[in-house]
């Protein structure tokens, strides 16, 4: 009876290890995904931003750039919930680029409200994209080191 019961404990005990490894392995994997998702969506509005020829219409793309930050950033916000038992390095410097691009959004509609010209919106949206370009290149560097084992 003691060998069934500590049979059943080991096989659950290996069990409960997988799961939680291809919990954080997900994490991490959605993270690299959101990631992506982030670069591909600040070269969408660069390049809308870039084609523009008035402000409103500069304007009316912040609004969808907005939307789908904040659909990436909550998306983003879950993976970093399923890594939360990592315990590495890169998972501070990981919230360091989460709390950047926080207030990066908020920064970057500042910022294209206070433009006077088309030219200034553009010049702004390059700016942009260059400071979430680096954020991403950190965040990237920082997930090897998360210590998801």
């Amino acid at each position: 009876m003691k060998l069934t019961m500590m049979m059943w404990l080991a096989v659950a005990a290996v069990v409960l290890a997988g799961c939680g490894h291809d919990g954080m392995d997900g994490g991490m994997a959605s993270m690299q995904e959101e990631i992506d998702g982030v670069r591909l969506e600040n070269g969408r509005h660069e390049r809308v931003v870039q084609a523009a020829v008035s402000l409103p219409e500069v304007m009316a793309d912040l609004v969808h750039h907005e939307q789908a930050m904040t659909g990436t950033m909550s998306h983003m916000e879950g993976a970093m919930r399923m890594m939360s038992h990592c315990s590495g390095g890169g998972m501070a410097a990981m919230m360091d680029v989460m709390n950047q691009m926080r207030a990066t959004m908020p920064a970057h509609r500042a910022a294209l409200e206070a433009t006077a010209d088309l030219a200034s919106a553009q010049s702004e949206v390059g700016r942009h994209t260059g400071v979430v370009t680096d954020m991403m290149a950190m965040m990237e560097r920082a997930l090897p080191d998360a210590g998801c084992m």
